[in-house]
């Protein structure tokens, strides 16, 4: 059966704005049409025009629809393209048919997937298709196409898609078809040509030029050279060639125009600007041509020079030596160059190259390139014409006794690589070599696997090897798999280290390990099941505490907490139901346990026309499981009476909870009210008084808002760069009472938002200022947010014994609030597109100290320089940091960079960065100083990378991004 989802088009009420605001026709959209641009890509792909103008484009192989932060996917896909009006504004609509193993992910996360799925959105803007092959031959004849247009004819005409409507006649997929060889249509000039009826070759010198198809055709192949030879396949009948076909020198004028409509072919013509065209005549065809001297491929954007050149028309097989062959790497924009003494073409689609150099540098002895005694190419993508060596990015390949040599010496070496030229061109993935007071000489690598091995990769699946070597703490292994299939995906990290060194994780942790056989395993897995259903499994194994911290910092402070667990979720509309068993696995780690504990979620459920029901349930088994290496005693969680005893581990508990809460949206002029009532109960079987509890906690309250603006047509400024401002302020208040029967303290901490809650009120005031105007040149000027202020009151009673060091205000739910009384404001000065101020703010009312001050400023003087300082106060942990950089190009081949942070609290400087970037000859390296203070370290690395290729980088990518721009930007 087809599952079948349609996107709302402009069914939303479009924003109020005054008739003579200014800034109108360039900020305000119907909610129904997106400012993202929809990027289309698959394997194959037909475009059409429909007589009423609509654009038709029908995807087989590998379809995907990226639409801002949602994304469409099928196998095959048939898109329509309808240029559309809404109120004077030009808009695209699209109705999108998903055939076989169709999914779309929405911004929330959500997965709708079914066996088909007709999608329908709106744009800004048109399109943007990408796929290997185009071709403009109409697919109204296919079988998707059919099935495809019944579907939208349809949902066109409003009928409810039934069963038998909905009812589609799969066929197995078919490989995308490739459109027909065309015969070899060549045509030669040339200043002299001799042609031997009896050996049934043309003699061609003097400079020839030899071509296949048509001069406006992408295919287009032109063969430029100083002599070639032509051999004919057949040879026509004397009687039918007339008198004139004996041989004879012609000469024809080098200045004369090359035809470039289809020739009809036949006997030679001796009259001067005469071509001679074979090919499509049955008498007279094209064998081979050979060339010689300064021969000149070229094919497209594609070229090859070569001493000689021959090629075979009838079994597509050719021979070059001493070819030099230029193509542009997908994606990046980059010149790829491969020289090889012998280049073969085996067939339409396999090639063989020796003693190969490959390289991005258009040097004869490059700085970097890539070495392979011989290297076998397979080009798997469909072509318009006859295969071509020149084709060689698309594919597979292999290469035997593969090197990287820097300045002609190898670096280097591997006996055997495979892999996918879309994907990477080497089995290497990432080098880098450090040296560090923690670590020694560092020796980081990773590998594709598949590539390493010579296998193919399979189809959505990709796996790194880690090797590693740190000479003062031992040498470590791992592996990195990432997989996704239509209807599920996941990933695997594993690593193990042999550690006979020390950690190092500042003043007062660190110390010899546990064990020195140290590592993890992590597998994480979500599988979309039939009738929206998901299922997601995880798995985690850690040596001990201090490893990740140590060896996967970035993973340790931004990612997920690693978790044993099992989670079923079904989502439907509005509501959701969830299922999570969950088993604390890691002893060092504070974690509640689900044995297991079920969910469900209302969110926004109508009752009646005047009031909205938000709910969610849980029930289940809980068990609390702190951390075994830590002492409990003055924990600021638990009643002072249970510091006695250091087992604060609780026992399974049964614990139903229940929230509901009703909203009643009023309307009351301009201003948006929304009277709230929230009630919870809660039961425990058990709690830190060994003995069971419950909790009753209920909560009334009101939040309202509205919005005003006005325009200052006449503000102008070019001291401020300013033209014209309209502010828009949007006052908010909320205030609430709550009521309970049981502290917080009282319950063991099982989950944040449940047992954390406590019944304090308050009321927060918030003013949220937005002034913006117009900048750019005359006719060009966009709408950009000049100063942005937000200032907040958040006042508390009855504050819990609990005690948070900087206080925070929710509006959706004011009981999870930190209740401090406190001033938050967050402010944003653009002075100009280059220049910016931006501050952060809490104010704590209650001991009148600045809990929370951050400052910064920001310079972008592009192309050269880029520098920001700033200042930031944290007074519970006595944090007092003043820091900055620089980014700074000190001559077109030469950038540096810089960090430095300074604790004026103990007044010494924390860190320093120092990177200095040099660029050779379509590649970059940088030499990179670190010092750390905290942890007592001081580091050295080395980078080099490929130009326009950041990412592929051997060594740290910290400051990669420098080779393309001095702007400041987030650090890899």
């Amino acid at each position: 059966m087809t599952a079948v989802w349609c996107a709302p088009a402009l069914s939303q009420s479009p924003p109020l704005a005054p008739l003579d605001d200014p800034f109108t026709n360039v900020s305000m959209l119907p909610g129904g049409i997106s400012r993202n641009v929809a990027e289309l890509s698959g394997n194959y792909a037909r475009v059409w025009e429909l007589p009423d103008g609509t654009r038709v484009l029908q995807y087989h192989g590998d379809f995907t629809v990226q639409l801002g932060e949602r994304r469409l996917r099928s196998q095959d896909a048939v898109v329509w393209m309808q240029k559309s009006v809404w109120e004077k504004t030009n808009y695209y609509h699209f109705d999108v048919y998903l055939s076989r193993f169709a999914s779309v992910r929405d911004v929330a996360g959500t997965v709708t997937t079914g066996p088909a799925l007709f999608v329908t959105f709106n744009t800004l803007a048109p399109a943007a298709p990408e796929a290997d092959v185009f071709t403009d031959a109409p697919g109204t004849q296919t079988d998707l196409y059919r099935e495809a247009l019944r579907i939208r004819q349809a949902v066109s005409a409003g009928r409810p898609a039934g069963p038998e409507e909905m009812k589609v006649q799969r066929p197995e997929r078919a490989a995308p078809q490739e459109p027909p060889k065309a015969r070899p249509l060549v045509r030669i000039r040339t200043p002299e040509q001799v042609y031997d009826d009896r050996e049934g070759i043309i003699t061609a010198t003097g400079g020839v030029h030899v071509s296949q198809g048509l001069l406006d055709s992408s295919a287009f192949l032109e063969i430029r050279a100083r002599a070639a030879v032509v051999f004919l396949s057949r040879q026509a009948p004397e009687e039918e060639r007339g008198p004139d076909a004996a041989p004879r020198l012609s000469t024809q004028p080098a200045d004369e125009p090359f035809p470039t409509e289809n020739i009809a072919p036949g006997p030679r013509s001796d009259a001067p600007g005469s071509n001679l065209g074979f090919g499509s005549d049955v008498n007279v065809g094209v064998s081979g041509v050979y060339l010689t001297g300064d021969v000149v491929l070229t094919r497209g954007e594609r070229m090859i020079r070569a001493s000689e050149l021959y090629y075979d028309f009838e079994n597509d097989r050719a021979l070059i030596l001493d070819a030099v062959m230029r193509a542009s790497s997908p994606g990046l924009g980059l010149p790829i160059y491969v020289r090889a003494a012998r280049v073969r073409q085996l067939s339409s689609t396999e090639f063989s190259a020796y003693r190969a150099v490959v390289t991005t540098s258009e040097f004869y002895t490059p700085h970097l390139h890539l070495g392979a005694e011989r290297v076998a190419l397979s080009d798997a993508t469909p072509r318009d014409q006859s295969g071509q060596i020149t084709d060689f990015v698309a594919g597979r390949y292999r290469a035997w006794n593969t090197t990287v040599n820097l300045d002609g010496v190898p670096v280097m070496y591997w006996p055997f690589a495979a892999g996918d030229f879309r994907q990477v061109e080497s089995p290497l993935k990432q080098v880098r070599m450090t040296y560090s007071d923690d670590f020694g000489a560092t020796f980081e690598s990773q590998w594709y696997l598949f590539n390493l091995l010579g296998l193919e990769k399979p189809q959505g699946l990709d796996a790194a090897l880690r090797l590693d070597y740190y000479s003062e703490r031992g040498p470590g292994a791992g592996l990195d798999v990432d997989y996704e299939t239509a209807d599920s995906y996941g990933l695997l990290r594993g690593y193990f280290l042999h550690d006979n060194g020390r950690d190092n994780l500042g003043p007062f942790r660190g110390g010899e390990p546990d064990t020195e056989n140290r590592g993890r395993i992590t597998w994480r897995h979500r599988q979309f099941l039939p009738q929206g259903w998901e299922l997601t499994l995880e798995g985690s194994y850690i040596s001990d505490p201090n490893f990740l911290e140590e060896f996967f910092r970035s993973e340790f402070e931004e990612g997920k907490e690693q978790e044993t667990l099992v989670y079923l979720k079904k989502q439907k509309d509005n509501w959701a139901f969830t299922l999570l068993a969950q088993w604390r696995a890691l002893d060092f780690l504070t974690q509640t346990e689900h044995l297991p504990d079920a969910g469900l979620h209302w969110l926004g459920e109508p009752l009646g026309e005047l009031a909205s029901l938000f709910s969610e349930t849980h029930v289940g088994f809980v068990r609390y499981k702190p951390d075994n290496r830590r002492l409990f005693e003055d924990h600021p969680l638990f009643p002072p009476a249970l510091t006695l005893n250091n087992d604060f581990e609780s026992d399974i508990t049964f614990r139903p909870d229940q929230r509901a809460e009703i909203d009643v949206p009023l309307k009351l002029g301009a201003v948006n009210v929304v009277p709230y009532a929230m009630g919870r109960a809660s039961y425990w079987d058990s709690s830190p008084w060994k003995g069971s509890t419950d909790r009753l906690f209920g909560q009334i309250g009101v939040r309202s808002g509205t919005q005003f603006w006005r325009v200052f047509q006449d503000a102008a400024s070019k001291l401020l760069d300013v033209t014209g401002v309209r502010h828009v302020l949007r006052p908010e208040v909320t205030a609430w009472l709550s009521g309970g029967n049981r502290d917080s303290l009282e319950l063991f901490p099982f989950d944040p938002g449940i047992e954390s809650i406590d019944d304090f009120y308050g009321a927060s005031l918030a003013l949220r200022n937005t002034w913006q105007t117009k900048r750019g040149p005359l006719g060009q000027q966009r709408s950009v947010d000049w100063i942005r202020f937000d200032v907040e009151l958040n006042l508390f009673g009855n504050q819990p014994r609990r005690e948070l060091p900087i206080g925070r205000f929710y509006d959706y739910r004011p009981e999870n609030s930190t209740a401090r009384n406190h001033v938050r404001t967050d402010f944003q000065y653009r002075i100009s597109d280059t220049t910016a101020i931006l501050s952060e703010t809490n104010w704590d009312l209650t001991d009148g100290n600045a809990d929370l001050l951050d400052i910064s400023y920001a310079v972008e003087r592009s192309p050269r320089l880029s520098y920001f300082v700033g200042y930031r106060k944290i007074h519970d942990t006595r944090s007092n940091l003043l820091g900055g950089g620089t980014n700074y190009e000190i001559n077109a081949k030469h950038r540096m960079a810089v960090r430095a942070y300074f604790d004026l609290e103990r007044g010494q400087a924390e860190s320093l960065d120092v990177s200095l970037i040099r660029r050779w000859p379509r590649w970059y390296t940088a030499l990179t100083f670190q010092l750390d203070r905290i942890e007592d370290d001081f580091a050295v690395s080395f980078s080099m990378w490929p130009e326009g290729a950041p990412n592929v980088v051997l060594g740290s990518r910290r400051f990669t991004s420098l080779s393309q721009s001095t702007g400041i930007r987030p650090e890899n």
